[in-house]
């Protein structure tokens, strides 16, 4: 599959039209095609074509209106790595996150095809892997924490590999400030947090169809949320539960719609009382959302300051500003750009108590609630404008093509090397970076020996296939020569059934004729009776049959008295 064809392409020279490979680390339902799909089509429209790599699932593309990429998987990017319209491959790698599933097709990759790459981050890593891993992040460089994290999910990054690789990337876009910390020294970094759609999320009236439909009582005040539940969200998602359920408490009829998917595991442990406030509309059509949002009478996002909130930012949270309703926010990432009370109420702590009061406060105010959702609108239009990012986003994309890439020979590896150590090497790093490179080394190694071992393994397979390969044919030579002699007695057999065939034809023949003629015979002897019948009955009418009646009953008796007459 190719890209789709951008508009006024004019040729392969970074200064006119840019081929970019997007790559994902899910497929295209994770909150990340939302930021994907809008950049790729603003990218477009100024010429340039796109492709977005997920590693499975291509079929989810359903879930994106009109795309302006061609949606490819990972296995088919490798099989076709020039899969643009003009025959080449991306000038512009865009990895979305250093996760380990995209880090190995980047490796692969630009094996095949030389250009720009560059990582996004748009989370605390190290964050993510010690929640899943359950353990401290510094323990997650110690022999024990790097044995679990070579085990942990690919689309989770690895704690020593994903730092390498932003090493020898070309550059880092990072969603917010705060990831510029894992940026390494040096490398070219912007700043690139998600654009949103006006056209669809802007401020307008809550459609009492849907809230009917929905089933929402008269005076309910109405919550939403449109987030799935995660490993690393789900003691937030149950605060938020929680506050609603406290609102109900307190008198003040609430009800949270959420969308998204939530395990069982999350939603099976609650009280049946909290999930009768809740309505549960799981993934829907991303059409249906901003028609979602327009119900709500405050928009939550949970969470607190942290380790977690402070380096993301919430993709529904930029959403939620544009809709013009009153949001209540953790005061970490975007909220710190927020002015508490302003443009929006801000959790300090983010428990189900704190949340709880922020709602009252807000609906008991509808001149607070008012400028809220006038002022949350603004700040949207100011700094998730689709179109100032991406301009900024395609100068970084010029300037980047305009230098010499930092990594000139990835070809250079053995076939089988994903770890990034010859590249460190090649780049010369320093004291600081010493002891990821001796493990990266280490890893190589295993790699390279668990390779050799695979090799042997197939060498052997092959060997052992060819030999039964070898008794394959010569069955099958066996199987001719009793094919041949089963084809002889084959056309013996026609032969006799031939003949037999003929003679039962001759037998049916005779057998026809002689039915005819007893059939004949059988007509010939009714006839003969019938004639003799007459002319009995004829004769005994005679006055001569008739005399001598007295005559032949006297012979009658003579001869059963035994006297010769």
């Amino acid at each position: 599959m190719t890209a789709v064809a951008p508009q006024n392409l004019h040729s392969s020279n970074p200064a006119h039209s840019v081929n970019i490979l997007f790559v994902n680390y899910g497929d295209f339902t994770a909150n990340s095609l939302n930021h994907i799909g809008l950049f790729a089509r603003a990218l477009a429209a100024r010429g340039h074509a796109c492709v977005v790599a997920v590693p499975s699932d291509k079929e989810t593309i359903r879930v994106i209106a009109d795309p302006a990429f061609a949606p490819m998987t990972y296995d088919e990017v490798l099989a076709s790595p020039r899969c643009f319209p003009d025959g080449r491959g991306a000038d512009i790698l865009h990895a979305w996150t250093p996760r380990e599933n995209v880090r190995r097709f980047a490796v692969a990759y630009r094996h095949l095809v030389p250009g720009r790459t560059l990582v996004h981050l748009e989370d605390n890593e190290d964050h993510l892997l010690s929640a899943m891993l359950r353990c401290r992040t510094d323990e997650l460089r110690a022999p024990a924490g790097l044995q679990r994290a070579d085990l942990a999910p690919r689309a989770l990054s690895h704690p020593v590999r994903s730092r390498a690789f932003l090493r020898v990337a070309d550059g880092c876009t990072v969603i917010v400030d705060t990831l510029r910390e894992f940026v390494p020294a040096g490398a070219p970094v912007l700043t690139l947090p998600p654009g949103v759609d006006f056209s669809l999320y802007k401020p307008q009236p809550a459609d009492p169809a849907l809230r009917a439909e929905l089933g929402l009582r008269d005076g309910e005040k109405v919550i939403v949320y449109t987030g799935s539940n995660t490993f690393a969200n789900e003691h937030e998602i149950r605060e938020l539960y929680a506050a609603v359920a406290l609102l109900n408490a307190r008198g003040v009829p609430t009800r949270l719609i959420r969308t998204g998917l939530f395990s069982t595991k999350f939603s099976e442990p609650l009280p049946a009382e909290w999930s009768a406030q809740v309505v549960d509309m799981g993934f829907v059509e991303k059409a249906l959302l901003p028609k979602l949002l327009a119900l709500a009478d405050a928009l939550v996002q949970p969470g607190h300051t942290g380790a977690f909130n402070d380096y993301r930012l919430p993709s529904k949270l930029p959403e939620m500003l544009a809709m013009g309703r009153p949001v209540v926010a953790p005061a970490s990432n975007v909220g710190r750009l927020l002015r508490n009370g302003l443009d929006a109420v801000l959790l300090s702590h983010g428990s189900a108590e704190e949340m709880a009061v922020a709602c009252q406060r807000i609906w008991a105010d509808a001149a607070l609630a008012g400028s809220l959702a006038s002022n949350a609108a603004e700040f949207a239009r100011t700094h998730f404008e689709l179109g100032a990012i991406s301009d900024r986003l395609e100068s970084f994309y010029r300037d980047s093509l305009a230098h010499p890439a930092r990594i000139d020979a990835w070809g250079g590896w053995r076939e089988a090397e994903t770890e990034l150590s010859p590249a460190l090497r090649a780049l010369g790093v320093g004291d600081s970076a010493a002891a990821e490179l001796a493990y990266l080394e280490h890893l190589a190694g295993r790699e390279w020996a668990d390779w050799q071992s695979k090799w042997q393994v197939a060498v052997e397979q092959l060997a052992t296939a060819e030999k039964a390969l070898a008794l394959t044919q010569q069955h099958a030579t066996n199987l001719a020569g009793q094919v041949e002699q089963l084809q002889s007695r084959e056309a013996d057999l026609t032969a006799q059934v031939s003949h037999w065939r003929q003679n039962f034809e001759t037998v049916a023949e005779d057998h026809r004729l002689a039915s005819l003629h007893i059939a004949h015979l059988d007509r010939e002897i009714v006839r003969v009776r019938e004639e003799g019948e007459a002319r009995l009955q004829a004769l005994k009418q005679t006055w001569s049959w008739k005399l001598t009646v007295p005559v032949r009953a006297l012979r009658r008796f003579l001869q059963r008295c035994g006297v010769r007459c």
